[in-house]
């Protein structure tokens, strides 16, 4: 569900439904219709609505630990907040002052540089605020302009000097190419995450992890391994993202004869 949530947003994102600390009815609206067109489900805005306030939260807490001086680190590869025997007292003391962010300690944050981008355009929100692509876009046009854009002349002090003068082309600034360069990037990323599909998982990826579910007999794992092989692999994804007491939950849904499966 989730690569589907954010697929949503980013086409949201482009169309300027963004609030100033939320996103519009609109887009939610949207994001539903997409999910439940996608994965054959029955969710409401405010199921949507949940889901993002997690996506919020994940952001919140790791961009938390991030930014402040804790002294912890954070793996960019394996997305998580990286806590070893080095660390773990700094981690504990950590916790008592922001004792919630407890379930972050080495855990993968799935989707952690899409969050990011989504949530963290927030803090670019109210009356002057562009819309994601305005943004890039801008940024790519600024940075041209200005490499472009002849040096501010000082005025000469004498008539000779004054008569003499020629405006010369500024060289172009290295740090300005590293920003025209980094708006480039940015949105080429936008456009291939909103295209990008996620491979369809093996049986084996499935069987590992139906078969951790408390509470489900063998039948009920064979069946739910058979079903999520032949459905969408985005129920496999969004049964993979749950907590583990939801788990259980979904794939009792899953094996009710009613539930339609889309094979891909």
């Amino acid at each position: 569900m989730d690569m589907a949530l954010i697929s949503s947003f980013y086409s949201s994102l482009d169309e300027g439904l963004k609030g100033e600390n939320d996103w519009k009815p609109q887009a939610y609206e949207a994001a539903k219709e997409h999910i439940n067109t996608t994965l054959r489900l029955n969710l409401t805005k405010e199921n949507v609505r949940n889901r993002y306030k997690t996506m919020k939260k994940h952001y919140g807490y790791v961009n938390e630990i991030q930014t402040v001086e804790s002294g912890l680190l954070w793996d960019n590869e394996k997305k998580m907040v990286l806590v070893t025997s080095d660390t773990l007292h700094i981690w504990e003391n950590y916790l008592k002052v922001q004792p919630l962010a407890a379930p972050y300690k080495n855990k993968m944050i799935e989707f952690w540089d899409d969050i990011v981008v989504l949530c963290a355009s927030e803090k670019a929100t109210g009356q002057h605020a562009e819309n994601f692509e305005d943004a890039i876009d801008s940024m790519a046009a600024e940075t041209e302009d200005e490499m472009n854009s002849p040096p501010t002349q000082i005025p000469a002090q004498q008539d000779s000097i004054e008569g003499s003068s020629q405006r010369k082309k500024r060289k172009k600034d290295p740090l300005v190419e590293i920003v025209g360069e980094m708006a480039t990037s940015l949105k080429e990323y936008v456009e291939m995450k909103k295209n990008q599909e996620r491979p369809k998982p093996t049986g084996e990826e499935i069987y590992g992890v139906v078969s951790k579910i408390v509470g489900l007999n063998r039948n009920d794992i064979f069946g739910a391994v058979n079903r999520l092989m032949n459905g969408c692999p985005e129920q496999f994804y969004l049964l993979k993202s749950l907590p583990d007491d939801e788990k259980i939950d979904y794939v009792l849904y899953l094996l009710q004869p009613y539930v339609c499966m889309v094979k891909k």
